[in-house]
């Protein structure tokens, strides 16, 4: 199967859309717990690194959309992979990234 036929299948296209979501939400949630790790210690730099944070914060927000969109095509494509304990587990971790979201929201 060539690449561009894998792509042609919905399963497989919608699953690296997932994956992207994903990226950008665990990506974003890493930088931004970082810069206010560093904020912490360098008061100096809050003015820069709070602009920076609120871009941050949207990029969480769109990635979680596009894990909760792409998700729920792949859970009504194939519900049983809803059954399964991976399953479970990434929904625990998209849990800590939406809770991360909504505190880094009110706190910058």
């Amino acid at each position: 199967m060539s690449l561009v036929e894998a792509l042609m299948d919905p399963q497989v296209s919608m699953r690296m859309v997932h994956f992207i979501g994903a990226i950008i939400a665990v990506g974003a949630v890493t930088a931004t717990d970082s810069m206010l790790i560093y904020l912490h210690f360098k008061e100096k730099f809050s003015e820069a690194l709070s602009k920076v944070s609120l871009l941050m914060s949207l990029l969480v927000w769109v990635g979680l959309f596009v894990l909760t969109v792409s998700g729920a095509f792949l859970i009504y494509t194939n519900p049983e992979i809803a059954q399964g304990t991976f399953f479970h587990v990434k929904m625990a971790l998209v849990g800590v990234v939406f809770i991360n979201g909504v505190i880094l929201n009110e706190k910058v």
